[in-house]
C-alpha cells in the first residue's frame, strides 16, 4: 500500500555534540537536506533537563510536486534521542509519519566519532502516487543520513581549524611587528637607559686601560693675549676680518662616552661649515 518504514545506521567522524547541532538546526534544513524546499520552526517549548518540543513546518518534493507537513519533535538529551510525529492540530499532506534519531558515541572512538540511528515510518493518502511514497521512505532514507554525515564533518572541520588557529596565536612568540616596535623604543631611550653599551665601547675602554692618554696639556687659542692674537691663532673670522671666538663645549665627565663624541663631532662639523661659508662669501 501507500506506506513504508525503514531503518539505517550511519557512522560520522565527529563528536556527538556536532551531530546534534546539525539535526536540531531545522531552520536551515532547506540548505542541507536534499529535496527539502522549506523548513521553519513555528514553536519551541523548553522543559526540564534540556528537553524541548520543537514544532516545524516543512515542504518537500520536487518543483512540480510538493508536499507540506507539520512535525512535532520531542528532543530528550538525557535519552540521546529525538522522536517525532505529525502535529495533529494542523493539516498535513501525509496521512501519518513518525520516526526517531538515536545518537551515541562510536564504540571505537567515543570522544571523536558518532554512531547515528535513524528510522522513519510514513503513510500516504490513497491519491498520492507510488513514486512519492518510495521517495519518502527508501530514497529519502539514504539522503537523510548522508546529509548529516556531510554537514557535520564540514562544520567540525571549520570549527576545529578555527580553534587550531586561535591556539597557535595564543602560544606563538612575539610577532615581528612587536619586535620592531621594541627596537624603536630602545633607540629612543637615553644612552644610559639602554640595556647595555655596544661592543665598540668595551673595546675602547680596554684600549684606554692599556694605553692611557698623554697628560700634556695643549695650548688653547684663549691662552694667548687678545691684542697679539692673529689670524693664525683665531679659530674663526667674520666677513670684516675681525676675530670671533666660538666657546668650546666642555664635556660632562659624568655623561656617557657616546654623548661626548656626538657633541665634539657636531662642534667640528659646525666650524668646518662656517669656514666654508666665509670662504665662499669672500
Amino acid at each position: 500500500g501507500n506506506a513504508g518504514r525503514a531503518l539505517v545506521v550511519q557512522d560520522v567522524h565527529v563528536p556527538t555534540t556536532v551531530v546534534w547541532d546539525r539535526i536540531l538546526d531545522y531552520n536551515h534544513y532547506a540548505q542541507m537536506v536534499p529535496k527539502t524546499l522549506e523548513s521553519q520552526n513555528y514553536a519551541v517549548e523548553k522543559r526540564r533537563h534540556g528537553q524541548q518540543l520543537i514544532y516545524t513546518r516543512m515542504k518537500v518534493g520536487f518543483p512540480l510536486f510538493q508536499m507540506e507537513f507539520f512535525v512535532k519533535h520531542n528532543y530528550q538529551p538525557s535519552q540521546n534521542s529525538l522522536t517525532w510525529t505529525l502535529d495533529y492540530t494542523k493539516r498535513s499532506d501525509f496521512d501519518d509519519s513518525c520516526g526517531y534519531w538515536y545518537i551515541i558515541p562510536h564504540p571505537d572512538n567515543p570522544t571523536q566519532w558518532t554512531r547515528v540511528y535513524y528510522s522513519i515510518g510514513v503513510s500516504m493518502f490513497s491519491w498520492v502516487p507510488k513514486f512519492a511514497v518510495d521517495f519518502m521512505s527508501s530514497k529519502a532514507l539514504a539522503d537523510a543520513t548522508a546529509w548529516v554525515k556531510k554537514h557535520s564533518e564540514l562544520e567540525y572541520a571549520k570549527t576545529a581549524g578555527a580553534a587550531a588557529v586561535s591556539k597557535k596565536q595564543r602560544t606563538s612568540p612575539v610577532s615581528n611587528e612587536k619586535k620592531d616596535q621594541d627596537d624603536d623604543n630602545e633607540k629612543l631611550l637615553p644612552t644610559n637607559k639602554r640595556k647595555g653599551p655596544p661592543d665598540w665601547f668595551h673595546r675602547k675602554r680596554r684600549t684606554q686601560k692599556k694605553h692611557p692618554p698623554s697628560q700634556e696639556s695643549s695650548s688653547s687659542p684663549r691662552s694667548s693675549s687678545g691684542d697679539d692674537s692673529d689670524a693664525s691663532t683665531c679659530p674663526t673670522t667674520d666677513s670684516e676680518g675681525d676675530c670671533t671666538t666660538v666657546p668650546l663645549i666642555e664635556p660632562d665627565k659624568d655623561a656617557p662616552v657616546g654623548v661626548v663624541r656626538v657633541s665634539l663631532l657636531t662642534t667640528v662639523c659646525g666650524l668646518a661649515l662656517f669656514n666654508v661659508y666665509l670662504y665662499v662669501s669672500q
